[in-house]
């Protein structure tokens, strides 16, 4: 995910808990923090350069610097938010569904409130 006010990009490990600052003209990716928790992923990043991300039910905000996460709130979706990206408006909205042991979940698109973490249709 690219801070489009910087032009940083900024990825996380889902398993490991680690926070990276990517480098665009080289493409290397040091370690510049940790998240804190697993399954971290699904960044997106709003106009004002505020990262969000989404474990499995929940949307967390990161600290760019030490990558530390900061729990919004469970979304309260029946099935596993698989993307996410804020439009114009500044709505983040996530694709929900994909997950379980057969991965053929209806997939919908879903918004998250900022506030609570709660996703709906």
């Amino acid at each position: 995910m690219i801070d489009p006010g910087t032009g940083i990009m900024y990825a996380v490990s889902g398993w490991n808990q680690k926070f990276y600052t990517v480098d665009m003209d080289t493409g290397a990716a040091p370690q510049s923090g940790s998240t804190g928790f697993q399954n971290g992923r699904r960044l997106a990043v709003n106009s004002t350069g505020v990262i969000y991300g989404i474990d499995n039910f929940s949307p967390y905000t990161y600290n760019k610097t030490t990558g530390a996460a900061t729990l919004i709130g469970p979304t309260l979706l029946p099935n596993l938010v698989e993307a996410a990206d804020f439009n114009s408006n500044g709505v983040l909205y996530g694709m929900e569904g994909g997950g379980g042991s057969d991965y053929l979940h209806l997939r919908v698109l879903v918004t998250i409130n900022l506030t609570t973490g709660l996703g709906g249709w």
